[in-house]
């Protein structure tokens, strides 16, 4: 819905009706990579407190990056 309220906003601008709104699909594609993000093996591992989701926000981190890199590539 924030996705949707944004294209929303930007399209609702005059002059903006048409424009594409590219960053509504980037911004998926970042959800969708960080929800795949397989976190398994940090909660199996020797890591705790703080340093768990440290390590959980890299793979993310890193997920998303990926993306990008992916998007640029093309």
């Amino acid at each position: 819905e924030f996705l949707l309220a944004c294209e929303a906003d930007a399209k609702g601008r005059t002059g903006f009706e048409n424009r594409p709104y590219p960053q509504a699909e980037r911004l998926r594609a970042a959800a969708k990579a960080i929800s795949a993000v397989d976190i398994s093996s940090v909660l199996t591992g020797d890591l705790q407190g703080g340093l768990i989701g440290e390590a959980i926000r890299r793979l993310r981190i890193k997920a998303v990056a990926d993306v990008i890199n992916a998007e640029q590539a093309l």
